[in-house]
């Protein structure tokens, strides 16, 4: 759509007429544009119930064979946590009310309501619904038992408003992507939402999130000290291993420990006897350089102790049950978002993780305005660590009031708790992680959580969808169990990590499965510099079924590589020479018409597509996941070919005829036209000549 043309169709949508049906407002979608923005012009009223509602829609569908329900699980909404999930229904929201309904037994039955929802039209058409959040409002999606999906405008407070109340985006296309993507992108540029946050590619990339990082959690909890991490430091750096950060998570906090209410912002004495200085002044340019910290957006997890070492900073606190928290001006958020994060900068750390940040709409919930509260907070964090501190990552923040207030930050998590050993949950995490990138990766690069590569699971596995992400990616190991073998191929030398062009989504035929309850493959694919593309297929059912599952790579599944990229410009067509694809666990490959890969149990295959282009194709370093990553530059002549990689190290090419060379040498045969190049391993650029 041109966007004159768009800009008349969101003109126009003030002008619905809406239809009163036992009280409440309908949205046909039926007779609606393809898609547009609907936003209440100059609304007034009083909120009602405990949810503060102040009007109330229902969304009149498309007839649908197929759809994805994003919420989260049991009675969380609207402190929903990391845990929305792609609830998948078929033609009907009754589906989410079904007996034994369980479609994953590692979580709870699902919440209904929603932040997003993707419907795949019997028309062949998909429709995205995207929820608003604005300044003052908040907007959530609601399956209904009789099976209607109602869209609820609210505070969660009990005090009137006026003004422009945002309700709904939504897109519907013949590409899934294209849906989820145009649907956000009226979204963000929604005049009350606008500015309040970006999408992805408006974004800064914190420097230190292009290395390898590792975290405290998933190993050592909250049994963390001074002592504890500055051994784990030194036993990092004593590895060879190129982790170039490390994040302090929970348990350093001085609190109550029974009630876990923040105290002071300094560290228990009793861990940190010296204070933060020891740890610190372990950072060391070459090898460690950058230490963060985790916090609580409330302070800590139940909020601020009535009694505690904050001084004057209590002037900015209101008391909400037997917790004190930031009262809801600007004026109070910004006192103590700069305070918690004056801290951070003040004892040397680099950045931070804020934790449980969508419970922030439930804790006001019954005051004034949570909503706007909620939002206040959101941007005075988003203000204090801009200004403080070298990067943030979100946590805990799926809500739609947390979405549309990361103005600046471009780093959420994206799935439940990784938890090492645990195979069921291990599959959930996989699943949930890309299945939410198709809405949360248009706003931020999406999380996968820290991981231990010592899994006996799915070490390797969750190293390869952890680099796919395109986001940080950090280790939680103790560092004398850590493998070498599955972490060396995420970076370089120096710890930079290959990333890819966007992160990774499922394909289209995957987007709606079952894929803990049916033996299918689940598929996903990133693009990659280079006109590649990363394709991981996964076995997830639970338990593992007992044959194995064909996992299917076409062709065709090179055509939806670009749905993720911002800018987006077009989707990528068929190379005239076509594709060969590189199977990396197997390192063999061949020309690509069919590949297919048995999984058996808890599984995946990996594989890069890659462009022929004068009867060559450069899969790049073969060491390294995303290969192509660590190729830079191309010339492919008819029997020459020159190449400058990032950094030295074996590379993998195909020759469609011929026996390529480097000075005389022939490459090591792989087989199907593959060979290798068994460049040494060192930092620093490179150029190779390879003639045939």
């Amino acid at each position: 759509m041109k966007r004159n043309t768009l800009c008349a169709v969101i003109v126009a949508l003030s002008t619905f007429a809406h239809s009163l049906v036992a009280g409440e407002l309908l949205l046909d979608f039926s007779t609606l544009p393809a898609q547009g923005v609907k936003v209440l012009k100059d609304f007034s009223g009083t909120p009602a119930g405990k949810d503060g509602i102040l009007a109330t829609y229902e969304a009149v569908l498309p007839p649908f064979k197929a759809g994805c329900h994003f919420s989260a699980d049991g009675q969380r909404w609207p402190a929903d946590a990391n845990r929305e999930l792609a609830w998948v229904i078929k033609d009907n929201f009754t589906d989410l009310y079904r007996e034994g309904y369980t479609q994953n037994i590692t979580v709870k039955k699902p919440n209904r309501e929603g932040l997003f929802t993707l419907l795949q039209l019997k028309s062949g058409d998909y429709l995205a619904l995207v929820p608003l959040a604005g300044p003052e409002t908040v907007a959530w999606l609601r399956a209904n038992e009789d099976g209607r999906l109602m869209l609820h405008l609210g505070t969660l407070g009990t005090e009137p408003v006026s003004g422009d109340a945002p309700l709904l985006a939504w897109c519907r296309s013949p590409d899934v992507y294209a849906a989820c993507r145009e649907a956000w992108a009226l979204a963000v540029k929604t005049k009350p939402v606008k500015g309040r946050t970006a999408l992805r590619m408006k974004k800064e990339y914190p420097e230190v999130f292009e290395y390898l990082g590792w975290c405290s959690w998933e190993q050592y909890k909250k049994d963390i000290s001074s002592q504890l991490l500055c051994g784990a430091v030194d036993s990092i750096e004593a590895s060879g291993l190129p982790i170039r950060w490390v994040l302090v998570d929970d348990g350093h906090q001085t609190s109550t420990d029974k009630l876990r209410k923040l105290v002071g912002l300094e560290p228990d004495a009793a861990k940190f006897p010296n204070g933060w200085e020891p740890l610190i002044d372990k950072r060391n340019p070459d090898k460690v350089k950058w230490i963060g910290l985790w916090h609580c957006f409330q302070g800590l997890w139940k909020g601020i102790a009535p009694d505690n070492e904050l001084g004057a900073l209590n002037e900015h606190l209101m008391t909400i049950g037997n917790a004190k928290f930031p009262k809801d001006d600007p004026e109070s958020a910004a006192a103590f978002y700069d305070a918690l994060i004056g801290s951070v900068k003040t004892y040397g750390f680099d950045f931070v993780k804020i934790d449980v940040q969508a419970a922030n709409l439930d804790i006001y919930r019954g005051t004034a305005n949570a909503a706007r509260t909620a939002a206040v907070n959101a941007q005075a964090l988003e203000t204090a660590t801009r200004r403080d501190v070298n990067g943030l990552i979100n946590c805990m923040a799926h809500n739609s009031t947390c979405v549309f207030n990361t103005r600046h930050s471009a780093i959420t998590r994206c799935s439940i708790d990784y938890k090492v050993g645990s195979a069921d949950k291990g599959k959930s995490h996989l699943q949930q992680s890309y299945n939410n990138t198709l809405w949360l990766g248009q706003t931020v690069w999406p999380d996968h959580d820290m991981f231990h590569t010592s899994d006996p699971n799915c070490g390797r596995m969750m190293a390869v969808s952890k680099a796919l992400s395109g986001a940080p990616i950090y280790l939680s190991d103790a560092p004398e169990d850590m493998v070498a073998e599955y972490i060396k191929p995420l970076c370089f030398e120096d710890g930079k990590l290959l990333r890819p062009l966007a992160p990774a989504v499922p394909l289209p035929d995957s987007i709606f499965l079952d894929v803990m309850n049916e033996p299918v493959a689940y598929r996903v694919i990133a693009p990659l510099p280079n006109g590649c593309a990363a394709i991981a297929a996964y076995s997830l059912m639970e338990p593992s079924p007992k044959k194995p599952v064909s996992a299917t790579i076409a062709p065709a599944d090179y055509l939806h590589a670009a749905g993720m990229i911002q800018p987006f410009s077009k989707p990528w067509e068929l190379p005239k020479e076509g594709l060969v694809v590189f199977d990396w666990y197997r390192q063999t490959g061949k020309k690509l018409d069919s590949y297919a890969v048995a999984l058996e149990g808890f599984s995946d295959c990996f594989a890069l597509l890659c462009p022929v282009e004068n009867d060559w194709a450069i899969v790049g370093r073969s060491d390294k996941y995303l290969s192509p990553c660590a190729v830079e530059k191309i010339s492919a002549g008819k029997n020459r070919l020159k190449l400058k990689l990032v950094e030295s190290g074996p590379v993998v090419i195909w020759s469609g005829k011929g026996v390529p060379q480097i000075n005389g040498e022939k490459l090591t045969a792989l087989g199907n036209g593959f060979w290798k190049a068994n460049l040494s391993v060192k930092p620093g650029s490179c150029s190779v000549t390879i003639t045939r």
